[in-house]
């Protein structure tokens, strides 16, 4: 480590061709506040207790302790959530997020935001956030102009006493990631900046969460973003020198020549460095990792590795390539080179540069295909994306549940599969050239199918439901037939269900029909049915036929050889629709 007098934090590490990744947090050991997200200054002021003008904050609410040093406030009421109203400034994305706690079996928690004083359900604004479930940090992000007001907020919709939500450390900001709670830029301190940073290199895209891999970490004090300090450039240069030692200033702005240079007994060592500089107080440190990237074997170091998308001109044997292309690319010895793949010269070719081992622990281990007998992953995940022209397919193994998704190109359609152990079965339909969706769904609450249509089915334990289910409704009665008894249809799980019971009608000669009611238009889809009734008055007992027509009406007819009259219908009908 030196010590520099200059207007800048420089951090560097040697760039082979690796990814560099950086941590912030409050603690030597990276464990207290870890972030690989630099936070932002929150656009709301009070939320780290509070105070000052919140909504329906009378309404129920009390303050219960501390959650990562915010005040947390509970709820066991319905409805009435808290919530601060943040107008932004100018056009932009802005994303809120929030921690949230639930109890209760029913709690039904959801997430309700308002726009410009209506409330809001696109861009993922509403959500619904379930029962039972410890501190979480819950964000959404929206696109929203100048003097767009817009707040959010966390409601109990059920209704059962067992019901407690809890919430602290709300935030606004701009952009579309949500970074860690911090105070606004009016009441943000030194303190409450992240205090330390660590960094690592290797071949991974995705940053580890694990704050032993930053280690060491470094003190980071002074940062202020409400003075516009912070992390304002990094650059990269490079150094060709004689031996292995490591180099000092000054270093080259660009590669070697325009030709891999040729490497010599006294000059084989290529360095790389990355610097990542920091708008800071006068005296600050530099801390500088360094090591060979590119050399012939030496008496104490390892075989020199090239990172390039061609093929390395000086070859010798035990030199590492990394071939950085993006398709294949045939070596000089024939070798077809495959894109992200490391080979080694074997003195004559290249070959793959395989590891062989009995047993292998690694954090992270990134590979084009695995064949394994055995295979156990304990604490991880498993993660499939498969490409092949315009059908891409996805699957995830991940805590308690599996999803599998497929999107079509060529038919604009997406189909997903999800397996939950919670949850259930669940799997959707979506054709995104015309919106249409299908959903199906298999849970301890019993079946369902539905679409976007409004079309629906439901097997519960309580029953079936359909979407074409119509409940007992009077049948309009014509002039002339009685107020008295029942007359009434319905559709139930796909049957068509007709009654009459002690009805009065007017009278019907032989051989002859009479309308006794019409149908309401919810039972469009009943017609051309018959069946048998019976005709009845006091000492006297007849058949009677019974039809629906194509209009909805119930028809009564007459096969007796004499006129019917101060007569009453009795009636069922049940026939299966479809």
């Amino acid at each position: 480590m030196t010590i520099v007098a200059s207007n800048s934090l420089t951090i560097s590490n040697v760039n082979d061709g690796t990814i560099t990744h950086i941590a912030y947090a409050n603690s030597a050991d990276g464990t207290d506040g870890f972030t690989t997200v630099y936070p932002n200054l929150n656009l709301l002021d009070g939320t780290k207790d509070f105070s000052g003008e919140w909504d329906r904050e009378s309404w129920g609410w009390e303050n219960d302790g501390i959650y990562k040093g915010l005040t947390v406030k509970k709820r066991r009421n319905q409805w009435g959530g808290i919530n601060k109203t943040f107008t932004a400034p100018k056009d932009g994305i802005y994303t809120f997020s929030a921690y949230v706690k639930s109890s209760g079996n029913n709690a039904n928690i959801h997430r309700f935001t308002e726009k410009n004083g209506t409330t809001y359900w696109d861009s993922g604004a509403h959500k619904e956030l379930g029962n039972n479930f410890g501190w979480l940090r819950d964000s959404f992000t929206v696109t929203l102009k100048a003097g767009d007001t817009i707040s959010a907020r966390y409601e109990i919709s059920g209704s059962t006493s067992d019901s407690i939500l809890w919430t602290a450390g709300h935030k606004w900001e701009e952009g579309s990631t949500a970074t860690p709670w911090m105070p606004s830029a009016s009441e943000v301190k030194t303190a409450d900046w992240p205090s330390y940073i660590g960094q690592y290199s290797d071949f991974i895209s995705t940053a580890s969460t694990d704050p032993a891999k930053y280690a060491p970490w470094i003190v980071f004090k002074g940062i202020d973003g409400n003075n516009g300090r912070g992390i304002v450039s990094s650059e990269q240069k490079y150094q060709l020198t004689q031996t292995s030692a490591k180099p000092v200033d000054p270093w080259d702005n660009s590669v070697w020549q325009t030709t891999q240079p040729t490497t010599t007994a006294t000059n084989k060592y290529l360095w790389s460095i990355t610097r990542t500089t920091f708008n800071l107080a006068p005296l600050t440190q530099d801390i500088v990792e360094q090591k060979a990237v590119y050399g012939d074997k030496g008496t104490d170091g390892d075989p020199g590795k090239v990172v390039s998308d061609t093929e390395p001109t000086t070859r010798f044997k035990g030199l590492t390539w990394k071939y950085s292309g993006t398709s294949d690319l045939t070596a000089s010895d024939g070798t077809v080179i495959k894109p992200n793949t490391e080979y080694y010269y074997n003195g004559t070719h290249w070959m793959i540069n395989y590891l062989s081992a009995n047993n292998l622990e690694a954090n992270s281990i990134k590979a084009d295909k695995i064949d394994a007998k055995n295979l156990k992953i304990t604490d991880g995940e498993f993660v499939s994306t498969t490409t092949n022209g315009p059908v891409t397919t996805s699957t995830e193994i991940k805590d308690n549940h599996i999803a599998i998704s497929k999107t079509d190109g060529t038919v604009n359609t997406k189909n997903d599969l999800a397996v939950d152990t919670e949850q259930g079965f669940a799997m959707k339909f979506v054709n995104n050239s015309t919106n249409f969706t299908k959903d199906v769904a298999v849970n301890s609450q019993g079946f369902s199918i539905s679409d976007s249509d409004g079309n629906f089915a439901q097997l519960t334990p309580q029953g079936t439901k359909l979407s074409t289910d119509v409940p007992w409704t009077d049948i309009t009665r014509s002039s002339g037939v009685g107020t008295s008894g029942t007359l009434r249809a319905r559709i139930n799980n796909g049957v068509f269900y007709a009654q009459s019971k002690d009805v009065t009608i007017p009278s019907i000669a032989p051989n002859s029909l009479i309308t006794i009611g019409t149908m309401s238009s919810k039972f469009s889809g009943v017609s051309g049915f018959d069946t048998l009734g019976l005709l009845y008055s006091l000492g006297q007992l007849s058949v009677a036929s019974v039809t629906v027509g194509n209009d909805g009406k119930i028809n009564i007819g007459n096969p007796n050889p004499t006129t019917m009259s101060g007569k009453v219908i009795q009636f069922s009908i049940n026939i299966p629709l479809g």
